[in-house]
């Protein structure tokens, strides 16, 4: 498997911010992410 880390353009913030909102509802199973009232994952970025 070969992973590669790029930086992200300011114009595709939305696109990394909803990614980001798909990986914690996969992951929030497993680590106990909860929605917060807006119907967001919150994280630390």
């Amino acid at each position: 498997m070969d992973i590669q880390v790029s930086i992200v353009p300011y114009e595709d913030k939305t696109v990394l911010y909803n990614l980001i909102q798909l990986y914690r509802y996969d992951s929030s199973e497993f680590d106990g992410h909860v929605l917060n009232e807006h119907g967001y994952y919150l994280y630390k970025y």
